[in-house]
């Protein structure tokens, strides 16, 4: 059986591993001269710096993604890790000395005195979500009955949140909007409104292990909390070893080699064509990036049918990023208590998220993160030396100027904010390396960046792995899976493992 996998980021190699594995003959197509994506490191210099902050859920040792990845023979190590956030009126840091899985709780009734009602609420709210969030983790490993059971026990205990949009869970919880933003700022992150997004998932972004490391991941007898580390050596160590897995088990990686149509004959997939007008033809087609790239591009839309369009054409996709990567001669940890903390500069998320649509950017002033990948990867910075980024959302397209003519006017801006929390940092830099809108869609293949994939709209359908054509796949963060490392790995094994089963009727 002959696989073609159009894509050798996260997905597409997580996927073309497992094939390989199983005997399947895989090649892998790639448009650029490496593989990675958004997991490949940036590198200037003898510098490194990852594409963003990428704190990963599931990748401790027994974590469901480091399952996998034992499975699929990649080796690397991992650390515990957590991160801050400041507000323009407070700050939320874990305490120097433990004091419990709730010191969070008790530090907002020490800011918001008289929203003790609400926050027990959401407390005991969050518990049961999180509850639901490790019995599905489970389930997605093994199908025991008694999970299914206490899996609808604890549904039914927060049936009534289940057609509300986080705004209006705030608004069920909370009264002064500085508390409501608090569990809905990293919104922004994926460039949508809090009307947008579904109630239930609020948890799922407030993890308390994300704030403090040292929280305990055991619930109950048997349920395991999330929680967050860092590869260390960086992301690239990931699709690294999937690489080499791919290659070992008799695959193919052909890089700077651009897939331009993929070949249909009678509904069914049936090969690929290459932007040289050299053939492949395969039994099965999986492809990753974008959809409209593929669907509207790649094969042409009379394949598809009307529901699946429909799909298509109503898809929201993020926004782009922002990144200033710099090398410095001072550690910014004496200044920043934790390698990654959120900045956030506005209570206004739909404000900010409207104004970026409309491709205005804030220019830094709605908020940003600053992130020392060299705390974890002694590759990432030459001796004595140390790795930042300074990253915040973006437009892809912005409404005055463009962003080449921009970027450095806008990177100096940045340096400028950031400086009122690493002092001095301007004076330090010994490195510097702009990332726009311009360079991710040339990284992704793109025509309109969407970093992150689509926003998890609540009102809009995902685009399904399955497609109308027959013996075609859609994955990556654009499909139904979303964005994040951990769900493209999960899905590309999951779905692996059904084509497989398929296969062998």
């Amino acid at each position: 059986m002959k696989a073609v996998v159009i894509g050798a980021g996260l997905a597409g190699l997580t996927i073309a591993a497992e094939l390989s594995i199983k005997g399947y003959s895989v090649i892998v197509y790639e448009q650029n001269s490496f593989v990675g994506g958004i997991m490949s490191h940036a590198k200037k210099n003898g510098y490194e710096w990852e594409q963003g902050p990428l704190m990963l859920t599931g990748f401790e040792e027994n974590g469901i993604c480091n399952k996998i990845l034992k499975y699929l023979q990649v080796e690397y190590e991992s650390v515990l890790c957590d991160r801050g956030s400041v507000f323009n009126d407070f700050e939320l840091w874990k305490p120097d000395i433990y004091k419990g899985p709730r010191w969070r709780k008790k530090r907002l009734l020490e800011i918001f005195p008289n929203e003790k009602q609400g926050l027990n609420k959401y407390y005991r709210f969050y518990d049961r979500m999180v509850t639901i969030y490790d019995i599905q983790e489970a389930l997605e490993q093994r199908d025991y009955f008694f999970l299914k059971i206490l899996l609808l026990i604890n549904f039914l205990s927060i049936k009534k949140y289940s057609k509300l949009n986080a705004s209006e869970l705030m608004d069920s919880f909370f009264k002064d909007p500085k508390l409501k933003t608090v569990f809905t700022a990293i919104l922004a992150d994926l460039c949508m409104k809090p009307s947008e997004f579904t109630a239930l998932g609020i948890p799922s972004l407030n993890i308390e292990q994300a704030f403090d490391k040292r929280i305990p991941q055991k619930r109950g007898l048997f349920l395991k909390d999330q929680c967050f580390t860092y590869i260390i050596g960086g992301t690239e160590k990931i699709t690294e070893g999937l690489s080499k897995t791919v290659l070992n088990h008799g695959g193919k990686i052909h890089t700077n080699q651009e897939v331009t149509k993929v070949l249909i004959n009678y509904g069914r997939a049936v090969g690929i064509e290459l932007k040289d007008g050299t053939k492949e033809e395969a039994d099965i087609i999986i492809s990753s990036g974008g959809a409209k790239e593929l669907f509207n591009k790649l094969i042409k839309r009379e394949h598809l049918d009307e529901d699946f369009l429909n799909i298509i054409d109503d898809i929201l996709p993020m926004e782009a990023v922002f990144m200033v990567h710099l090398g410095l001669d001072v550690n910014p940890l004496q200044y920043q208590k934790s390698s990654l903390c959120y900045y956030y500069l506005t209570y206004d998320i739909d404000y900010a998220v409207e104004q970026m649509r409309n491709g205005i950017y804030h220019e830094g002033d709605g908020g940003f993160l600053i992130y020392v990948p060299s705390a974890h990867g002694k590759n990432m910075a030459p001796e004595g030396k140390h790795a930042l980024t300074i990253y915040t959302v973006a437009p892809d397209t912005l409404k005055n100027g463009d962003w080449e003519s921009k970027k450095d006017e806008y990177a100096d801006k940045l340096i400028s904010l950031a400086e009122k929390y690493i002092p001095g940092l301007s004076n330090h830099i010994t490195e510097k390396l702009i990332m726009t809108a311009l360079d991710y869609r040339k990284l992704t293949h793109l025509d309109r960046v969407s970093f992150g994939g689509l926003v998890p709209h609540i009102n809009k359908k995902r685009i399904p792995h399955v497609t109308p054509v027959k013996n075609l796949f859609f994955i990556g963060a654009q499909s139904e899976s979303g964005g994040g490392v951990s769900t493209q790995i999960r899905s590309s094994h999951l779905l692996a493992k059904r084509i497989i089963e398929q296969n062998n009727k």
